[in-house]
């Protein structure tokens, strides 16, 4: 009978817990995505190679060092 009691009340404490929470009020839902849009007119092809800096000569080889341990 204690051990019922003692877990009635830690049910009764969580679920007071849980409700007291403050939620926020609505989610965004169906929101416009301006990062991404399938439907846009123009679209410019980018290679990485183009936008990547030169790898640094000591970089690569503490890199491939790295690699052999």
């Amino acid at each position: 009978m204690h051990r019922l009691n003692h877990l009635l009340i830690c049910i009764l404490l969580a679920t007071f817990t849980l409700t007291a929470c403050s939620m926020k009020p609505t989610l965004p839902r169906n929101m416009e995505l301006k990062a991404f849009d399938p439907h846009r007119k123009e679209f410019s092809c980018m290679y990485e190679v183009d936008h990547v800096p030169p790898v640094d000569p000591e970089a690569e080889a503490w890199f491939q060092e790295g690699m052999r341990v």
